[in-house]
């Protein structure tokens, strides 16, 4: 058998009249682990975990003495409405009680030299200390006395003064190693925790990892665990003393027995262990700190997106992110998702759904450019209503990459020909002006789309109607100004061709 699987008999006994009996094996037990001393104040309970299947047991030192290392977890139970101000674990070696007399092996199954039960300088932790917490506080005395008689009164005399102070804290675990009663072996060792007084709630772990060596020449020996605590009001204190009793000192009713029986079935060396116990313990303290659990985040879900099948497998999107965390943007992100990319935005839609412009609503037989009120009010028409080429529409796809690079292009290739299309409107504006042109109806809408020329036509057609020019029914006088008009044309007209003959 290994020497780690070696163990010696542990037993469990209750103090009854004065005396430790009724002692029950439990080295056994399959947890690995039982509890050797406990103790509960108000709603808080403090308890001593004995790890019996982790602790070792071997020889220490050149003579060899049979030894061990105990484990012990020291649990604070999670505070319920009420705080822990300060708390004691003592634990003690005897074997001197009366109850082990039964318990001793005969002399030669102990070592050769007599080695008295007794607690080494290899324990841990030795002191665990936590971050400082400082606040600033204020103290004002005031004594001010003031009478009343009456409605009338006097006062304002008196002492007042104000200090102000910057307080600091911290919690604390230290060990302390204690002798014997009338003897110079250190036979107990103290842990004692004191919390700190600025925190509502404790800041460390409600677990502390603790573990001690000790040494003896065989002999079986009783391990006493006294757990003593203090609660930080005094009114949940007094309480519990009026409940419970006071605090007494007597030993805990629990008590561990242990017999190595033959010392010599332990072989394995634990002064290397031994030796790195203190640090090893404060470690496994600093690894053991509470963990700080996120908030839940939101989902995620991906939406498929269709490609088209004539676009290549490298230009489609298979699949993008949407965050469920907003059902307005997810809505959004669904509804583009199943409908065609739109460079030119609704207004497009909008203009190319209208019905017929004016190119349209020209009569095939007349004359668009006669200086008629027909003609006229097709341009006042016209300029209320913005005209637009027919543009065809496309057949709605589902959206790729392919779509987005043509529609990309379709916009640089615009951008590049708005130079040629002023300079196209410039010329058809030049035509109109020169007295000599008729322009024919292609050249008046390219007029027409100037926005400089909209708007000046607007307030013409504004201020016309506003004094009355435009004719309302009486269709003869309006006949006669604008024969008037033509008569007059005609003749600046022969006047312009017999100056271009002479």
């Amino acid at each position: 058998m290994a020497d780690h699987l070696v163990q010696p008999r542990l037993m469990g006994g209750v103090r009854r009249f004065g005396r430790y009996d009724n002692f029950k094996e439990f080295s056994r037990l399959s947890s690995g682990n039982a509890s050797v001393g406990s103790k509960s104040m108000g709603k808080i309970t403090i308890d001593c975990q004995f790890l019996f299947k982790q602790s070792r047991w071997g020889v220490l030192g050149d003579e060899e003495f049979p030894a061990g290392i105990l484990y012990l977890n020291l649990n604070f139970g999670p505070p319920q409405s009420c705080r822990l101000k300060s708390a004691t674990v003592t634990v003690t070696l005897d074997e001197e009680d009366p109850c082990l007399n039964r318990y001793k092996s005969a002399p030669g199954r102990n070592h050769s030299v007599y080695c008295p039960v007794q607690i080494t300088d290899w324990y841990g932790p030795k002191q665990l200390v936590g971050e400082e917490k400082n606040i600033d506080r204020r103290h004002i005395k005031k004594l001010v006395p003031e009478i009343n008689i009456l409605g009338n009164g006097g006062g304002g005399l008196g002492v007042e003064s104000e200090t102000s102070f910057k307080q600091s804290g911290r919690w604390s675990f230290s060990g302390q190693l204690l002798p014997g009663k009338k003897t110079r072996e250190y036979k107990t060792l103290r842990w004692e925790l004191t919390e700190n007084a600025l925190e509502t709630r404790p800041a460390h772990s409600n677990r502390i990892y603790t573990a001690f060596t000790f040494e003896h020449s065989g002999q079986p020996f009783l391990m006493k665990v006294d757990v003593e605590g203090r609660l930080d009001r005094w009114d949940k204190q007094a309480v519990y003393k009026l409940k419970f009793g006071g605090l007494s000192t007597r030993d805990n009713r629990v008590v561990t027995l242990i017999d190595f029986g033959d010392y010599s079935r332990f072989r394995q060396r634990l002064d290397e262990i031994a030796r790195g116990l203190p640090r090893t313990m404060e470690m496994k303290n600093f690894e053991e700190i509470p963990v700080v659990v996120p908030s839940p985040i939101s989902g995620t879900s991906f939406r498929a997106v269709a490609s088209s099948d004539t676009q290549p497998e490298d230009q489609t999107l298979s699949a993008a992110p949407v965050s469920t965390a907003d059902p307005s943007v997810a809505q959004s992100a669904l509804y583009a998702g199943s409908r065609p990319l739109d460079p030119l935005g609704n207004s497009a839609h909008h203009l190319l759904s209208e019905g017929p412009t004016y190119q349209q609503s020209v009569p095939l037989d007349g004359d668009a450019t006669a200086p008629t009120v027909e003609n006229f009010a097709r341009v006042l028409q016209a300029l209320s209503n913005p005209m637009h080429e027919d543009t065809p529409m496309k057949a709605p796809s589902s959206p790729s990459m392919g779509d987005t690079v043509v529609n990309d292009e379709e916009n640089a290739a615009g951008a590049n020909q708005m130079p040629a299309q002023m300079k196209t409107q410039a010329k058809a504006f030049e035509s109109v002006l020169d007295p000599h042109n008729v322009p024919d109806p292609e050249t008046v809408v390219k007029v027409l789309r100037i926005p400089a020329i909209l708007g000046v036509l607007r307030m013409l057609a504004m201020l016309m109607s506003l004094v009355g020019y435009l004719p309302t029914g009486d269709t003869t006088d309006g006949d006669r100004r604008v024969g008037s008009r033509g008569e007059g044309l005609d003749e600046k007209r022969t006047v312009g061709n017999q100056q271009k003959a002479t």
